[in-house]
């Protein structure tokens, strides 16, 4: 069905107040944040936000949806060509880079829970996790790695985006005005990580 003028609009317009919610969000933290505020900055007054909005909790929810597509999208130009390794590496090397030109992404994950409480729960198919469970279960197959009950595809898949989690964040915080090659360092921690396990 084609999208109508209004249709169209109301997009635009969501997407401003979102884009404001950003800018706000990266610069001063979830928490110092009101409703009003985004809706100064986004040229609303509070009532005609709640035209598109019901809550600051609903706007936050949007941002993130948002951030995890714009992540998802970039994450799926890395080529299915690459070894199962090499395509996994590739995949942490972007996420910290997309982590680093948006850094929005990172004050969302450091600061907001997830949905999901437990391992029996499914990883909603929206949350760039699941893409790298999915490419850890890839890379597993290939390198004959034998997931352990205690510790498999789920444990090294966490520890894993704990590890590209914090060298992001670590270089927007503790190591933002460090001089380093951060990337090579890191492509070399990634590739020793996923090694050691087939030395096991």
């Amino acid at each position: 069905m084609k999208e109508t003028t209004r249709e169209r609009r109301r997009e635009r317009n969501k997407n401003a107040i979102l884009d404001s919610a950003t800018e706000l969000i990266q610069g001063n933290g979830i928490e110092n944040v009101s409703l009003r505020e985004i809706a100064k900055h986004a040229d609303y007054s509070p009532a005609g936000l709640y035209k598109y909005f019901d809550s600051k909790a609903a706007i936050i929810q949007a941002v993130q949806a948002r951030e995890n597509q714009k992540l998802i999208e970039l994450l799926q130009t890395v080529t299915g060509e690459l070894s199962p390794t090499q395509r996994l590496v590739e995949l942490c090397l972007l996420y910290i880079q997309y982590a680093l030109d948006n850094s929005v992404y990172l004050v969302l994950l450091n600061t907001l829970p997830s949905e999901r409480k437990t391992k029996e729960q499914p990883v909603p198919a929206t949350s760039p996790y699941m893409l790298f469970l999915n490419a850890v279960d890839a890379w597993g197959q290939h390198a004959g790695i034998k997931f352990q009950p205690d510790y498999g595809l789920e444990e090294i898949t966490y520890t894993l985006w704990s590890l590209i989690h914090g060298m992001a964040t670590l270089r927007v915080s503790q190591l933002k005005d460090f001089k380093a090659d951060f990337q090579s360092v890191n492509r070399r921690s990634i590739e020793l990580f996923l090694n050691g396990f087939q030395q096991l």
